[in-house]
């Protein structure tokens, strides 16, 4: 585009020293003043566009670091159909996909603090079952034994029949015992 501009001045300058302006410079001198002002106006235009072009790599540049921070929200306009608009896509691209794996993975952490929450309460679920199954024999082993220890007028049978039950209730007691640690070793086997 600079170039394109610098030779429609040159081509106009010329016209402009040969035809409406007729000075008696040499043409040499014509030439080269035509070529001094195209060239300047040549480079001012193209420094210009590079500053356009510069510029739009700085915007790319901060989005790509805003992505990087983890601002998943960033979109880049499309402004070039070249390199640097295939750049800006990509990162729209990349900024959208990693904001839907953010997304995921929130949803993710969501049901996994859920199911530990739920986990938790089961086991404290477990825990008070677990008590209150082992605390009704041990009770019954309990009153019955006191009663043996207290009452000294029981006959040697009634001793015998209450020892019996609290014997029975503390085998009892010691089947769920088994069985819970048996239930811990498989739940910890892993």
């Amino acid at each position: 585009l600079s170039y394109l501009v610098a030779f429609l001045i040159y081509s106009i300058l010329g016209i402009i020293f040969d035809r409406i302006i007729p000075i008696a410079v040499p043409n040499e001198m014509r030439y080269a003043l035509c070529y001094a002002i195209s060239f300047i106006v040549f480079v001012e235009i193209f420094f210009n566009l590079i500053d356009f072009t510069i510029e739009y790599i700085r915007k790319l540049r901060r989005s790509i670091q805003q992505v990087t921070s983890g601002n998943y929200g960033v979109q880049c306009e499309v402004e070039y159909d070249d390199e640097l608009g295939s750049l800006a896509a990509n990162i729209n691209v990349l900024s959208k996909t990693l904001l839907a794996k953010e997304k995921e993975s929130e949803k993710l952490k969501e049901k996994e603090r859920a199911a530990l929450d739920n986990a938790e309460r089961q086991k404290n679920e477990l825990i008070t079952n677990v008590a209150h199954d082992l605390r009704t024999p041990l009770t019954t082993i309990v009153g019955y034994l006191e009663l043996i220890k207290d009452d000294s007028a029981l006959s040697k049978e009634d001793v015998h029949k209450y020892s019996g039950i609290a014997y029975e209730k503390s085998i009892r007691l010691q089947e769920m015992m088994d069985d819970l640690f048996e239930f811990t070793k498989l739940d910890n086997a892993d």
